[in-house]
C-alpha cells in the first residue's frame, strides 16, 4: 500500500532560479531566502521518499494558449528541462517513474477525473526554480509532474483543485508500496501587470495558509475573482497539495512555513506532516500554527 508521507507548498520565480545559479546565498539581499528552505530540504532528506508528485504551472513552455490543458499527467521516466527562452540552465533533466505515472493516471480516470496524459513533456522554472534548494542536484528521486491551469479562462475551481488533490492521495494509497512527498508549488500575493503591479496582500497570504490548516474546506467557497482581489489564483495549487493529505483526516499540521517579503512576488514555504510524533525532525524545526513573517 502505498502512502502520502508529507507535503511542502513553496512558491517559484524566474529570480530564485538566477539567485541559485549565480551562488548569492551570502548576498545580503538572497541570505535570509537562501536559509528559509534548509528546515524543508533536511525534513525532506531524513524522509527520503520513494517518489514526489509535483503540483505546479507550465509557463507557456509544454502548453500554448490554443491548446491549454486544465490538469495534464507527465507520465514518462524522464522529462526534459524546458529552454525559457535564454538557453538551459546547467542542471540536469527530472527522473521520472512512469509506472506510478500511469497508476495516477489510471485512478483518476477511475475518479471521474479528465488529465490530458503526457508522455513526453518539458518543465519550465515552475518546477526547476525551486527544487534545487529542497534538494541537491542531481536528482535520484522520481517526479510525476501534474501541470494546473492557472492562465488560460476557464480555470479550474478552488473545490476541483482541492478534490483532485484528495484523488492523488487515493491513487498513491491504491500503488503498492510507494512512499510519496507532495510538492505544490505556485505564488503567494503578487499582481504581474496593471496599476497594483508588484503589490503583494501578506494578511490575506497568512489567512490563507492558517485556513489551510484549520478549515481548507473554506478556501473552496472563494470564486477565482475573490482569489484575484486578494492575490492570485496560483494559490489554487497550494490545496491541491494539501488535500493530497487526506488519508491523514485532520491530523496533519503546518509544522515550518514563512513569508518573506524581500521581492515580489513574495517568497512562501510551508510543511505538512503528520501529526504524530517523528522523532526524527531536526531539532530546529518548531511546529507553527500561525505563520510567522520575517
Amino acid at each position: 500500500m502505498g502512502e502520502v508521507v508529507g507535503g511542502i507548498g513553496v512558491s517559484h520565480a524566474p529570480s530564485l532560479a538566477r539567485a541559485y545559479d549565480e551562488d548569492r546565498g551570502r548576498d545580503p539581499a538572497w541570505h535570509d531566502i537562501f536559509d528559509s528552505y534548509k528546515p524543508a530540504a533536511d525534513w525532506l532528506e531524513a524522509l527520503r521518499p520513494d517518489a514526489l508528485v509535483v503540483v505546479y504551472n507550465d509557463h507557456v513552455n509544454q502548453f500554448f494558449f490554443d491548446a491549454y490543458p486544465t490538469f495534464a499527467l507527465g507520465v514518462s521516466n524522464s522529462f526534459a528541462q524546458a529552454d525559457e527562452g535564454w538557453g538551459k540552465r546547467p542542471l540536469p533533466d527530472l527522473k521520472g517513474d512512469s509506472d506510478l505515472g500511469w497508476h495516477i493516471a489510471r485512478s483518476l480516470v477511475t475518479d471521474e477525473f479528465d488529465p490530458t496524459i503526457c508522455q513526453e513533456m518539458v518543465v519550465d522554472h515552475g518546477v526547476y526554480s525551486i527544487l534545487p534548494f529542497l534538494m541537491p542536484p542531481p536528482w535520484e528521486t522520481p517526479v510525476v509532474p501534474l501541470a494546473v491551469n492557472v492562465i488560460q479562462h476557464p480555470l479550474p475551481t478552488a473545490r476541483r483543485c482541492f478534490n483532485i488533490g484528495a484523488a492523488i492521495a487515493r491513487a498513491v494509497e491504491s500503488y503498492d508500496t510507494a512512499r510519496v512527498v507532495v510538492i505544490a508549488t505556485g505564488g503567494m500575493s503578487h499582481q504581474l501587470h496593471g496599476q497594483d503591479f508588484g503589490h503583494v496582500n501578506p494578511d490575506w497570504d497568512n489567512e490563507f495558509l492558517d485556513l489551510l490548516e484549520s478549515n481548507p474546506a473554506a478556501l473552496c467557497e472563494l470564486d477565482h475573482l475573490d482569489y484575484m482581489h486578494r492575490g492570485v489564483p496560483n494559490l489554487l495549487r497550494s490545496l491541491c497539495g494539501s488535500q493530497c493529505g487526506a488519508p491523514w483526516g485532520h491530523r496533519f499540521a503546518i509544522f515550518t512555513a514563512h513569508i518573506l517579503l524581500q521581492c515580489s512576488p513574495a517568497t512562501g514555504l510551508f510543511v505538512l506532516s503528520p501529526a504524530a510524533p517523528m522523532l526524527w525532525f531536526p531539532s530546529a524545526m518548531k511546529p507553527l500554527t500561525t505563520l510567522r513573517e520575517f
